[in-house]
């Protein structure tokens, strides 16, 4: 049993839930969130067919041609995740953190990856991004220092760019009234992040993937105790029919430690 600070801290998706199951992971700077943060970020195809709700399984191929594994794709909501760098900042600072139902994870493998996807993930004419980041090299840069993102050759379309993770900070929605230089801060249940006002409020988005995490040989899976209905020893039970080499699992006590 373990109880941590970090995790029982308010998230935009709320609190942990008694018997909940969740993916979770601790970013450092040995194993920093910005390593699986994708630049450009991926545009769905419109035949893509996945939920709005929840995450769906998708298959993929491997490289040797034969195997075939299992993916978990996530949509983020936009209730609760307005901004991409809402659930971005939100991992960076309290771990990633997302509750999953244990009968998906029974079909994952060490080669399984879990991608994030969000309606605002991609600009579907990132022209107007790119041109105000020529002029206002202040404005947040590209956080995987791409050499095209960050040099900016001016001979070079900017819809052949793509979305850069950092013009999201140049995009900030609900945030506060913005200051003279434009900046704004977004105030998130246990933390706030600071971004600048929209460039352009009328910019049109495309559903993308932004985030990719080697699921299946990195993240741990916790279950939040149950004391009263005990619903957390049938998460347990689930998860022991996970492949053995994922049973990185953790139960988790919701009571808060004396200090």
């Amino acid at each position: 049993m373990t109880t941590k600070q970090s995790l029982l801290q308010k998230r935009g998706c709320g609190w942990p839930i008694k018997g909940g199951t969740y993916i979770s992971k601790e970013f450092d700077e040995t194993n920093p969130l910005d390593l699986y943060r994708l630049d450009p970020t991926y545009p769905l195809p419109e035949d893509f067919g996945m939920s709005f709700i929840g995450m769906t399984l998708k298959e993929r191929l491997l490289e040797d041609g034969v195997t075939v594994v299992l993916d978990v794709w996530d949509w983020i909501g936009e209730d609760a995740y307005p901004n991409v760098p809402d659930i971005v900042e939100e991992w960076r600072q309290l771990g990633f953190h997302q509750k999953v139902n244990p009968s998906i994870l029974q079909k994952l493998s060490p080669e399984s990856y879990y991608l994030a996807v969000h309606a605002r993930a991609s600009f579907l004419d990132p022209t107007v991004m790119w041109e105000k980041r020529r002029q206002h090299p202040h404005l947040p840069l590209c956080p995987k220092e791409l050499p095209q993102h960050m040099e900016l050759d001016p001979n070079v379309d900017p819809r052949d760019l793509g979305t850069c993770p950092g013009l999201f900070l140049s995009d900030v929605r609900e945030g506060t009234a913005p200051t003279s230089d434009g900046v704004v801060v977004r105030h998130m249940p246990s933390f706030d992040w600071d971004g600048y006002a929209p460039v352009d409020p009328d910019v049109e988005y495309v559903p993308a993937a932004f985030f990719s995490f080697p699921i299946g040989l990195q993240a741990e899976f916790l279950v939040y105790e149950d004391i009263e209905g005990g619903l957390h020893d049938h998460a347990l039970e689930e998860l022991r029919k996970m492949d053995e080499r994922l049973q990185r699992i953790t139960l988790v006590s919701l009571e808060q430690e004396n200090t």
